[in-house]
């Protein structure tokens, strides 16, 4: 059942500030009234079908936050989200568990936080969710509840991903055992489906293993 609830940790990714346009697909999909920046053609789409969504667009970047909450009058905007609290936040705003997508993106506590919230017993139909592509299949990494950076991180050439998110093997493992299925894999985002949704709408793609994927 469609709840019309999406939910976008991360959704302030600096193309409003640097670009004067969004790029964030996720917010592209809501219907937003008035918007103050022009949308890409995935939002003409979005119109042409009549999409009704309620959005919740969370920040952990406080200057991010005051970005969306200029542009967008009309839609739930928080900040302050981490694995610890995001449950708890989600409730508070009265979001419904059967959440129709999940989108999160702040590289950080990306796998700590959907696993989290998950636990907590929401349940999103849909679910993008960044991974750390440092480390290949079948390593199975994971550093909890990362803030972003690690000291020693700083001193290899990756500096700004060796300590974030956690591996696509550890992901699509945790994510397995709490019913859902890796449907694909763009980069370094991977996008989970419900078993159910996968049955109903999706049984005829073919399930790839984690290595498949990350070489693609």
């Amino acid at each position: 059942k469609i709840s019309g609830h999406i939910v976008n940790v991360g959704a302030g990714d600096g193309c409003i500030e640097a670009y004067n346009r969004e790029c964030d697909e996720a917010n592209e999909f809501l219907e937003l009234a008035d918007p103050m920046v022009p949308m890409s053609d995935v939002r003409s789409r979005t119109r042409a079908i009549d999409t009704k969504f309620k959005g919740h667009l969370y920040e952990p970047n406080e200057k991010n936050v005051a970005i969306l909450s200029a542009t967008y009058k009309n839609i739930s905007i928080g900040g302050g989200v981490d694995a610890s609290n995001f449950a708890r936040i989600l409730q508070s705003d009265g979001v419904p568990h059967n959440i129709d997508f999940l989108k999160y993106d702040t590289d950080a506590q990306d796998c700590d936080s959907v696993l989290a919230v998950i636990d907590a017993g929401f349940q999103p139909l849909l679910v993008l969710a960044e991974f750390n592509l440092l480390f290949p299949p079948p390593i199975g990494f994971n550093l909890p509840y990362t803030k972003g950076l690690y000291t020693w991180a700083k001193r290899t050439p990756y500096a700004v991903q060796l300590g974030n998110e956690c591996s696509l093997s550890f992901l699509s493992k945790q994510m397995g055992v709490r019913g859902y299925v890796l449907l694909q894999v763009d980069w370094w985002d991977a996008l989970f489906v419900t078993s159910q949704v996968y049955q109903t709408a999706f049984s005829l793609f073919p399930i790839y293993d984690d290595l498949t994927w990350w070489l693609y």
